[in-house]
């Protein structure tokens, strides 16, 4: 199940439609003029703890990242092929 859109303006209305990367090697984090692509059609939520892994769909699992950052975070090419 991917977020409802109530759930996707909460993420982004908290994450105040930046990036929000936290991981230390970062190089935009909260700052999404830095970022691959700016812009809310660009940013994607993505699950923290992820749907293969039985991940709610839920405002607290949902991070807003941009897409490099989503990248980053899942380290591999077939996440998306997964989370779908």
């Amino acid at each position: 199940m991917v977020f409802d859109m109530g759930t996707m303006i909460a993420a982004f209305d908290r994450a105040r439609h930046r990036c929000q990367c936290t991981d230390s090697s970062c190089k935009h984090p909260g700052n999404p003029e830095s970022c691959n692509r700016t812009g809310d059609q660009n940013l994607e939520a993505h699950h923290i703890i992820p749907l293969y892994d039985n991940g709610p769909s839920t405002l607290e699992n949902c991070m807003i990242l941009c897409p490099a950052c989503h990248d980053s975070v899942h380290g591999n090419d077939d996440w998306r092929k997964r989370e779908v």
